[in-house]
């Protein structure tokens, strides 16, 4: 992941070099970060971020971002059913879970009203994103009449990719830019998970589709 970075880094400040003119085609931004996924858990997270964002077109409407969103653990309750050994239907349990969850994604970005480095500007996205972490479960209420091989901190990993489409919008101040935006995001895969415990111990559990939202300030850098 590192590697990753510092190479987007170094290939924009060339290219950077190469290409300026009248307009600093570089910029970083740095936020703060809302993630909301739309299944049973509920789960939603605080978090920050930033995005490296390199202007690609001559008229600076389109530019390529790549960023990475690290979110706070967030605590939800879960209700699945467990299985004994035998994979008999024992009984519905109440789980607390906390969720701890990070994003990285690759973007385009075009403008509709305005361009770069304009004094307002309004803009879409389209986005391949990829979305991990873990859920770690504890019983909320432990009962030891239950047959179930259970145990308190088993984690569910997530690996998730898919597409987002946003807008957003960003506004001069001095030298910063001030921006709001916000995407869908829809997965393509599954969760993979280590236990054996719950109602989908074999293909994992489907991904849900979530939004983001950042607020945050972009400074040119070049």
């Amino acid at each position: 992941m590192k590697k990753t970075i510092a190479l987007i880094a170094l290939t924009t400040f060339i290219l950077g070099k190469a290409n300026s003119q009248n307009v600093q085609r570089v910029n970083i931004a740095l936020n703060p970060s809302y993630i909301k996924l739309f299944d049973d858990k509920k789960i939603s997270c605080l978090g920050f971020g930033t995005a490296l964002n390199y202007t690609v077109s001559k008229d600076n409407k389109t530019f390529a971002s790549a960023k990475y969103n690290y979110y706070l653990p967030s605590k939800f309750s879960y209700q699945p059913t467990l299985f004994n050994n035998n994979n008999s239907n024992l009984d519905q349990v109440d789980l607390a879970g906390t969720a701890k969850l990070f994003q990285f994604s690759f973007a385009l970005q075009r403008y509709f009203i305005g361009e770069y480095q304009y004094d307002f500007s309004v803009y879409g996205s389209l986005a391949y994103n990829f979305i991990k972490g873990t859920y770690t479960y504890n019983l909320k209420t432990p009962d030891t009449n239950l047959d179930y091989s259970f145990v308190d901190g088993t984690k569910e990993k997530l690996n998730g990719k898919g597409l987002s489409i946003g807008a957003g919008c960003e506004k001069k101040f001095g030298a910063f830019y001030a921006f709001a935006d916000v995407t869908y995001n829809l997965n393509f895969n599954k969760a993979s998970s280590i236990s054996n415990t719950f109602d989908y111990p074999n293909e994992g559990t489907k991904i849900p589709s979530y939004i983001n939202l950042l607020l945050g300030v972009k400074i040119a850098l070049f």
